[in-house]
């Protein structure tokens, strides 16, 4: 492939885009430089030259010898292969592109920029990113001195090495980027062309790598890992437009799905924090993909595996009050049914929701969106299930299933159902009224109804399988661990609630009240929207992880936290 013209236009098109890209982004970051030095009395008549831009610091400062701050640094990395014997082919490859681009660039100048190259290509391109930062980026003949000052020093030869592009592995003859020196000859080049090995798994710095080509695929991606190796693909704000990254689809795909778990690890996190857990209280779930792990084996061996993504299993909304506009959601919910029941008429399901069968995916999805609650809610959120919906539809081997929808009615007298709080893990021995109201705030179980008592004539098998007929329940009733399975629909239930209930204290029903915390001083018949969703086997599966020597830990202490900080400390001796 490196002799053959033909094959290199086949498959290296992109590296010489990202060169491209690489000598453009080079000359805007150091034509901004050359701005703000102007400002403060430098460069007022005339452009830097190659050695002003090659400058450092002097030793303990942030200035040059001359007063101005040093032109910063630029580089391009090729992350190709891990193999050692693969890096001399590599920079032999890049070698022969580096001159191509030259030749390019020559036909550019000449032109005034008035022709058709990959010059003119990317400026085009770096002109429309940098806008959708906000940012502007100078016309082209105001970089070109820029660009001539990248190429020059990019082609310069390492010191002490015949190259001028730096191999960076774990061999004696790798070099070593020592940005803290105050040589100038051993420092790295303020434009490098980097070909990476095995060192850079290994913390390694570039200063201002700005432009990556990434082709590397592991055998056992891990998360922490790879949230660490994003570092390498640029990280500084300020320069947002100028971050450029190459890489094949799966590995994108790689990184959405680590940057996603990482998403959800945060959102714990807050939710811990808004609701005063202590730190060392925090239990934490761990997401991991087909496409990774979240750490290396050694680290999760005390793991056990938890549910599996939302596929077979069924979440609920259980911060309901937690969002701004909350009392917005009935509305919504109303115009949507009107809008509905124009076109079909809701079933009766077991004298306890009104099911409406194979909905209009794209209406609903509008007005699931539309609902007021918080896209970081801790179980589930519209937002967060309608992005698993988008990763099923790419699914070639599993069809998204249809949608059904269940809305849990008032009674038939009118009044609002009256789900109590269900308080997992926490005595029910209250004593006083306010231990009751304090356990329900804490309470985050959720609403949604299961099996019916076994003395009851009619057998239930509960809300997740409203939309099953009597016979289905009567058949199914004894059964445990019952699931939608693969080829039933979706089933979102919508509960209509009121929505100061707490539940019955020493045989009363009983109210959040004026004061409490939750008290919605609203007319009583207001009702208070959730949901729940049962999802059929079938779609992406995503495992979390948990710790079983601390999970066995909060379960014998019942979720009391001083004798869980307790038992947690020996675990930890």
């Amino acid at each position: 492939m490196i002799s053959s013209p033909q094959k290199r236009n086949n498959y290296c098109k992109e590296f010489k885009i990202a060169i491209t890209d690489y000598l453009i982004g080079c000359s805007i970051r150091w034509h901004r430089h050359y701005i703000k030095c102007k400002k403060d009395g430098y460069f007022t008549d005339y452009l830097p030259n190659l050695k002003e831009v090659e400058e450092i610091e002097k030793s303990n400062t942030q200035e040059t010898v001359y007063g101005y701050k040093p032109f910063p640094y630029h580089a391009i990395m090729f992350n190709l292969a891990y193999i050692n014997e693969s890096q001399g082919s590599i920079i032999e490859l890049i070698d022969i592109l580096w001159k191509e681009i030259i030749n390019e660039w020559k036909t550019t100048k000449s032109a005034n920029w008035a022709c058709d190259t990959i010059f003119t290509k990317q400026y085009e391109k770096q002109v429309d990113k940098s806008m959708r930062f906000e940012l502007t980026i100078p016309n082209q003949l105001e970089l070109q001195h820029f660009i001539e000052l990248a190429i020059s020093i990019s082609k310069k030869t390492i010191y002490n090495n015949d190259k001028y592009i730096y191999l960076l592995n774990s061999m004696d003859e790798g070099s070593v980027l020592q940005y803290d020196t105050q040589s100038p000859d051993i420092r790295p080049k303020k434009a490098a062309i980097i070909v990476g090995g095995n060192i850079l798994s290994r913390g390694l710095t570039i200063e201002n790598l700005s432009v990556t080509v990434f082709a590397r695929s592991q055998v056992m991606s891990l998360g922490d890992t790879n949230l660490q190796m994003c570092r390498w693909f640029g990280h500084k704000k300020s320069s947002i437009d100028l971050q450029t990254v190459y890489m094949q689809s799966h590995s994108q795909e790689l990184f959405q799905s680590i940057s996603e778990a990482d998403k959800e690890l945060r959102s714990q996190f807050r939710y811990h924090i808004f609701n005063n857990i202590p730190n060392k209280c925090l239990l934490l779930s761990l997401f991991n993909s087909p496409l990774f792990q979240s750490t290396s084996p050694s680290k999760m061996r005390n793991s056990g595996r938890g549910e599996q993504s939302y596929s077979g299993i069924t979440v609920d909304m259980v911060q309901h009050m937690h969002a701004d506009g909350f009392l917005d959601n009935n509305k919504l919910l109303e115009k949507y049914l009107i809008d509905l029941k124009s076109r079909q008429v809701g079933e009766s399901a077991h004298n306890r929701a009104t099911v409406y069968r194979n909905v209009p995916p794209d209406e609903f999805v509008l007005f699931f969106l539309s609902l007021k609650f918080s896209d970081e809610a801790l179980n589930i959120s519209p937002k967060k299930y309608l992005d698993y919906i988008d990763k099923w539809k790419k699914m070639r081997h599993s069809p998204l299933p249809t949608f059904n929808i269940a809305v849990f009615d008032a009674y038939k007298d009118g009044s609002l159902r009256e789900r109590a709080r269900k308080f997992k893990g926490v005595p029910k021995d209250f004593k006083t009224i306010d231990e009751f109201k304090k356990a329900a705030l804490k309470s985050l179980a959720p609403f949604r109804g299961g099996k019916s008592d076994p003395s009851k004539s009619s057998k239930y098998c509960g809300d997740f399988l409203v939309d099953f007929p009597e016979s289905y329940h009567e058949a199914n009733y004894t059964k445990k661990n019952l699931r939608r399975e693969k080829g039933h629909p979706i089933l979102i239930m919508f509960y209509r609630l009121n929505a100061n209930y707490i539940g019955k204290f020493k045989d009363k029903q009983k109210y959040f009240q004026k004061g409490d915390t939750y008290f919605i001083d609203v007319d009583k018949k207001f009702p208070l929207i959730t949901f729940s969703i049962a999802t059929p086997l079938g779609g992406p599966v995503f495992e979390t992880k948990i710790n079983n020597g601390v999970l066995d830990i909060v379960k014998a202490n019942n979720f009391d936290c001083v004798n869980f900080i307790e038992s947690l400390n020996k675990l930890v001796d």
